[in-house]
């Protein structure tokens, strides 16, 4: 042992050793005894010879270490490394001890890892594993406990502890009157001490209730009432010493009448001697709890290991789950060719997407990946290094469960009820296949026998396997402070160095093949059998060196193999009772799964197909290479057809008949082999380049997806195939997973293997972190779900443990419980939009509280902006607004906030939206002006001189041309920066705003240090400190690599030099950006916990504050832009629109339309026609019939952004407009419209636009439909012009300002997360509040009549015509 940070010096040293009971190895096994090596302070167990074979060795020794602190220190904040090494040296069949200690070498290691926070109390599970070459477990537990130096090994007089009944002396009394004045610099070590006997109080009667064994603690109980005594004061003056050590608060003197007695006077004694007495009783009181724990241990050891073995195995589930990702997914009914587009089929059809999907699946784990990274671990937990070395080279599992695919069984608790008993007298009584034909048969009302035995078949090639246990160990740290660790090793080690070692009997069943070596699945199978110890295992070798002939000829040798292993087994259950149940199941990896279909073929197999459990597949391609995509591969496998002829490979390629359905993987796919598996699970990696992805997913693929010609609808019909076999015809369902397995390349560097694609496909069978812990995870789902009935989302047995783990802030759970806000907790949220600053409050039922709102221009109008901007008119089209006019309305939006009567110290968390694309300058050394705020001033007073430029560019800046067509050009093309970015390059975007202050501002640029967005700008102001820019509101930029969500080194390099350490790093949209500063801590009472969660865009907030989750609504804003947006899974980018990742949804997308003249326009159109009332402005809309009469007009009191056309007003009249047809119809332009006419036609113009720009964008058409945000969702008559033309009914909010309580359901999202320690589902946050809460959506506007709407169809169809007649002779493209 030894602490983790070199600087801790001192050494862990063997102290105690004990020896439980006498070690059972038998004469011939014992070589020497235990022993202690003072040269490294290690601990040797007892000598064993290994026999090559499986064999248990039960030590049953406690050691214990003593690793010392400081003399003067408190609690380490080092970790500690507990290490295992696995020895070895030679010995002689004539020698009877070993002689060869000190020549033993070292074969194996491994290493665990105790935080900092273990070391104050820790009862734990502690496997040791070893490796692969060497695969061995040892049952260990580890206790740990913080000890006074002097108290554990010898009482002092007059102790607690002394006297047997337990009763307080006058030591511990003293004690009380004593702890008045506390020395600060023991603090913490009081505080450690008290947590640690706590810790091992309440673990000692958790223990005694887990096993059902009680133990004596009466001795303690019955000072129960003098010890909450004591705490209360040490606790008392503990917070006092910790929270007013400058003496603003005169602390307590001794006992205030506590328990009705007079209170202890302590004015005349020394601090030094009230914490000696602290310390002495403390320590005396661990003391005792220890010894009684060691008594209860030694007597209780078994049970407890067993005990602590299952709590380990749930806190792992919960542990590991954090590099898996789950999802459920519904099974189509059948897949349809692209040609088709019946909607009667009910099938499924991938259209084109960013990214083909193995690269969607590797960019979605490397998010992941790189979300672990952002996570804080802390638990109170062993961590075993094989894990923890490098959190990021974890495997990442994307685990999908598909849905509707119900299993052929007749009960809902076994899978044989019904099925006659399987007799194995009567299958062994006769040869050949009258024995198979008895094991079919079926006998009407047969009863399972209930104490029969289970045989539970797994087929792997298993390598040499022995056994080992250590029994006790325990481990002391000692000197003036000792951490007390036991380590316990009990029986059940198993080791593995070669084949030929009988198997332990019962079990979970697999039978493996691989195309290689018989031993391929080693891993796999060593984890099975830590899951089911008792399975009984076979490593096939039929076709071992066989490999390259026909798919049938190896189908029938494994078919005989399994048979033969069956008949054994079952022949050997048979002589010791009846056989109950059988459960046999496969797991194959690459070609090996064609070989077992192929068995399952097999007259010979068809007795036992209703026995079939479990099927897992690794990397198996099952629809062959009919659509390979891996060139290199392909020519390899042409070479190997040529040069070699192996029938196999002809019959992979599709090329061993002429004929493709009369070819041998067709044909098998018409077979039904997997239809009686109970549960099927197929792994894939997307880095394979051996099996095609959709090949080893059995899926769809783009390529045949597009493929109208016999090849793709044959393929289309075994695919069907396949999936009709996963569907089978009952009610009940099967467990059906697909998994994605994503290894870390890094490694990797460039060679063959991974050219060729070879690196992942053998990663399934070397990689041991994959085995040891996901395919742990994977089992355990499998026998969770099967086993015990739970339910994928929520496995009842882990609910507790997980609930714990949570409460820990250790890492989150597929499987944890439903997760609560805090009863009385608030959450804030802001928008920081281009005319207001808006806050909102939301309780932990998402109710509003609480809203403010600054409007710029009349609550700050000394900044003398105009609808909150600056317009240039030196400059054209530039737009900026003024800085420190934010800051202000920050301050002044809180300071209402104060007069509300808000409770600051309620809020658990904030987050807000901000203006999406403006920018802010921080200039060199802005960010110490950040980080020193004094919070006696107002904000805006100390960060006058943090930027490079008062002026920040916004959304409406339409000056940046230029620098557009420059990126475009300079990156390839506007499509090709659509590509990467999600959008061409639009003058709003702050990378061309960027590349002009570059040019135009150099000084600016290089005196520049941070370019903030306004999201991250007001999230840096909460944190103090740079925040980083969050992925959805990053990709407002045209510069962030929309598929890899991080930023793009092309697109920097050509939009302005040194930029990437300007912009900081990128951020989930739920992380944490940090806990808020003191600055309001002290200046407005929040507390000091609360989290800011990164901010976003405006937009994107008001995704999340419409809980918009359905593909086929769209949100429409009505703000001062106008923007359309909805969600997708696979959006196509192109020269219009906006693609952004969806900021509550880490996996999908947000896409997007945006106008500049939206309510600013609205507003003008008003002021001219309806003599600025808005009363009018309806009453010339209402009374104005719809179509207008064929007027059409276009209006951009800005540069507008879609289409790209600059400010003017553009009028025409369509001439014997009837509305039944534009074909042939002429358009007049015109100077002006009567005042009716201007209204209707400027809220007919907005709409028809959204509508004929959102359907060639891909939106759906007609939505589901519309929920109205914005100050004009509150118009009905506007709204009623809306549903009319989009043909749909339109919904609104409660709370018009969207983005606001978009910001503070986010920051409640973000707390979620960040408790649970992964993404949450932010359908979780409001699961069954919807309707009750501020999130709620009502029916405002039917969608009316549809031959209007199609009417309206008609005038957008010649809308668009001079659109883009408009924009050919006028736009700046």
């Amino acid at each position: 042992m030894r602490w983790e940070d070199s600087e801790y010096t001192s050494l862990a040293t063997p102290a105690r050793v004990v020896q439980y009971e006498a070690p059972d190895l038998g004469g011939e096994n014992i070589y020497g005894i235990w022993r202690i090596d003072d040269t490294d302070n290690s601990f040797l167990t007892q000598p064993f010879r290994i026999k090559y074979a499986r064999q248990d060795i039960r030590l049953s020794i406690m050691i214990s270490f003593t690793l010392p602190l400081g003399e003067n220190e408190g609690p380490s904040t080092s970790a500690v490394i507990l290490k295992f090494e696995l020895m070895q040296a030679p010995i002689t069949e004539s020698t009877f001890e070993l002689l060869a200690y000190p020549n033993a070498s070292s074969v194996s290691v491994h290493e665990f890892r105790i935080p900092p926070k273990a070391l104050l109390g820790l009862h734990s599970y502690c496997p040791v594993h070893f490796d692969a070459f060497h695969y061995v477990l040892v049952d260990v537990t580890v206790h740990i406990s913080l000890m006074k130096a002097g108290s554990f090994m010898k009482v002092p007089s007059g102790s607690y502890g002394q006297d047997v009944a337990g009763k307080i002396t006058d030591g511990f009394s003293q004690a009380l009157g004593q702890v008045a004045y506390l020395d600060t610099k023991k603090i913490m070590l009081v505080k450690a001490l008290l947590t640690s006997r706590n810790t091992l109080l309440e673990e000692l009667q958790k223990i005694s209730k887990g096993i059902e064994h009680a133990i004596d603690l009466s001795d303690f109980a019955c000072n129960t009432d003098d010890m909450r005594m004591f705490d209360s004061i040490v606790q008392e003056n503990l917070g006092t010493a910790d929270g007013e050590v400058s003496g603003k608060r005169k602390p307590q003197n001794g006992l205030e009448k506590a328990n009705g007695t007079a209170a202890f006077q302590s004015d005349n004694i020394s601090s030094k001697a009230a914490i000696a007495n602290i310390l002495h009783s403390l320590g005396v009181q661990l003391s005792y709890l220890w010894s009684i724990f060691l008594q209860f241990h030694r007597a209780n050891k078994i049970t407890i290991l067993e005990f602590l073995h299952d709590v380990w195995a749930k806190d792992r589930r919960a542990e590991w789950s954090i590099w898996m990702v789950y999802s459920k997914v519904e099974m189509p009914h059948q897949y349809i060719s692209s040609g088709i587009d019946d909607s009667s089929h009910h099938g499924h059809r991938r259209s084109s997407s960013l990214l083909n999907p193995a690269q969607s699946a590797a960019t979605r784990a490397d998010l992941h990946r790189r979300s672990i990274a952002q996570m804080r671990i802390n638990n109170r937990s062993i961590q075993d290094m094989y894990i923890f070395a490098d959190l990021l080279r974890i495997p990442i599992i994307i685990l999908e469960r598909v849905t509707n695919a119900p299993r052929r069984t007749l009960s809902e608790n076994s899978y044989f009820r019904n099925l006659d008993l399987v007799d194995p007298h009567s299958l062994h009584s006769r040869p050949g296949t009258e024995v198979e034909a008895e094991a079919g048969k079926k006998e009407s009302g047969a009863v399972l026998p209930k104490n029969g035995r289970e045989l539970k078949a797994v087929i792997f090639v298993h390598g040499f396997q022995a056994r080992l246990a250590l029994s006790m160990a325990c481990i002391e740290f000692g000197m003036d402070i000792e951490l007390i660790l036991l380590v316990n090793a009990c029986s059940g080690s198993n080791w593995t160095f070669g084949d030929g070692v009988e198997a332990r009997s019962g079990g979970l069943g697999a039978f493996a093949v691989s195309g290689g070596h018989h031993l391929d699945l080693r891993l796999v199978r060593n984890q099975w059998l830590l899951i089911d110890p008792k399975m009984e295992f076979l490593m096939s070798e039929a076709n071992e060196d066989k490999t390259s002939g026909d798919f049938r000829e190896m189908g029938l040798r494994l078919a005989q193999e399994v048979i033969s292993f069956l008949k054994k087994k079952m022949d050997k259950v048979s002589r010791c009772g009846l056989l109950r149940d059988i459960k046999l199941s496969f797991v194959g990896h690459s070609i090996g799964n064609i070989i077992i279909r192929t068995a399952l073929t097999e007259s010979i197999m068809e007795p036992y197909l209703r026995f079939l459990h479990t099927y897992i597949s690794v990397s198996g391609p099952h629809l062959g290479y009919l659509y390979s995509s891996n060139s290199l591969f392909n020519s390899g496998m042409w070479l190997l057809k040529k040069l070699k002829g192996t029938q196999c490979i002809h019959q992979l390629t599709f090329t061993d008949d002429s004929n493709l359905q009369n070819t041998f993987l067709y044909k098998l796919c018409e077979q039904r082999t997997l239809e009686n598996f109970q549960n099927i699970v197929l792994l894939s990696s997307p880095q394979d380049g051996y099996v095609p992805y959709h090949s080893a997913r059995i899926e769809l693929c783009p390529a045949a997806s597009l493929d109208h010609s016999k090849k793709g609808r044959v393929f289309l019909q075994m695919l069907n195939n396949c999936m009709d076999q996963l569907r089978a015809p009952t009610s009940e369902h099967r467990l059906f997973m697909r998994c994605d397995v994503n290894f870390d390349t890094s490694a990797y560097g460039r060679n063959l293997n991974t050219i060729i694609g070879r690196a992942a496909h053998i990663e399934f069978l070397e990689t041991d972190v994959f085995a040891n812990q996901q395919t742990h995870n994977i089992l355990c789902t499998i026998q969770d779900v099967t086993d015990r009935g739970l339910d994928f989302k929520l496995h009842k047995v882990y609910q507790e443990t997980y609930t714990e783990v949570l409460k820990n802030n250790s890492f989150g759970a597929l499987y944890a419980t439903e997760m609560e806000l805090p009863h009385d907790s608030l959450f804030l949220g802001f928008d920081s939009s281009t005319q207001s600053m808006k806050a909102t409050v939301l309780d932990s039922n998402l109710n509003i509280v609480k809203a403010e709102k600054i409007h710029f221009d009349s609550d700050l109008p000394h900044y003398k902006t105009k609808d909150g901007v600056y317009r240039d008119p030196s400059d054209n089209g530039r737009i900026v607004s003024p800085t420190l006019m934010w800051v202000e309305a920050l301050d002044l939006v809180l300071q209402r906030l104060v007069k509300s009567g808000l409770d600051f110290g309620k809020i658990a968390a904030l987050s807000g939206s901000g203006q999406q694309h403006g920018s802010v300058y921080w200039k060199t050394g802005g960010s110490e002006i950040l980080s020193s705020l004094d919070s006696k001033k107002p904000l805006v007073d100390q960060l006058g001189n943090a930027f490079s430029t008062k002026e920040s560019p916004i959304w409406m800046d339409s000056s940046t041309t230029a620098q557009c067509r420059e990126i475009e050009k300079a990156v390839g093309s506007a499509l090709e920066l659509s590509r990467i970015t999600g959008s061409r390059a639009y003058e709003r975007f702050t990378g061309p705003q960027i590349r002009k202050i570059y040019q135009k501002q150099p000084e600016v640029y290089d005196n520049t240090e941070r370019i903030s967005l306004v999201s991250s700008f007001m999230a840096s102001l909460f944190i103090g400190a740079y925040a980083a820019i969050d992925h959805t509101d990053g990709a407002g930029m045209n510069l962030m690599d929309i598929n890899t969500r991080v930023w793009s080194k092309k697109v920097l390099e050509v939009t302005a030099p040194r930029l990437e350490e300007k912009l900081g790093k990128l951020a989930p949209a739920h992380a944490v950006a940090g806990n808020i500063a003191s600055y309001f801590v002290e200046r407005y009472n929040f507390n000091k916990n609360c989290l800011v969660v990164q901010w976003s865009g405006d937009n994107p907030n008001s995704l999340a504050g419409l809980t918009l989750s359905i593909p086929g609504d769209l949100a429409i804003s009505l703000g001062t832009s106008d923007t359309v947006f909805g969600i997708a899974s696979d959006p196509k980018s192109g020269l219009e629109g906006n693609v952004f990742p969806n900021p509550v949804d880490t996996q999908g997308y947000m896409v997007m339309l945006c106008y500049k003249n939206g309510s600013l326009t609205r507003e003008d159109v008003r002021n001219r026609c309806a003599e600025k009332s808005w009363e009018i402005f309806n009453t010339h809309l209402e009374q104005t019939p719809p179509l207008n009469g064929g007027k059409i007009g276009f209006y951009y009191k800005d540069h507008e952004i879609l289409p790209p056309l600059p400010v003017g007003f553009h009028r025409y009249e369509l001439q014997n407009f009837t509305g039944t047809a534009v074909e042939g119809l002429n358009e007049r332009e015109v100077k002006e419209f009567d005042p009716p006419s201007e209204v209707r036609a400027v809220i007919e113009g907005q709409f028809l636009s959204m509508r004929a720009h959102s359907e060639r964008f891909g939106m759906p058409s007609p939505p589901k439909r519309i929920i109205a945000t914005g100050g004009a969702s509150a118009n009905v008559s506007i709204l009623n012009t809306l549903a009319s033309i989009f043909g749909c009914n339109v919904y609104t909010v409660q709370q018009p300002d969207s983005a606001s309580l978009g910001g503070a359901l986010r920051a409640a999202h973000g707390w979620l997360c960040s408790q649970k320690g992964s993404f949450v589902p932010i359908a979780d946050l409001y699961k069954g509040k919807l309707e009750k809460s501020a999130l709620s959506c009502k029916l405002s506007v039917n969608a009316g009549n549809q031959e209007l709407a199609s009417q309206y169809a008609l005038l957008m169809k010649k809308r668009m015509e001079i659109e883009n007649r408009l924009v050919k002779d006028l736009g700046r493209c």
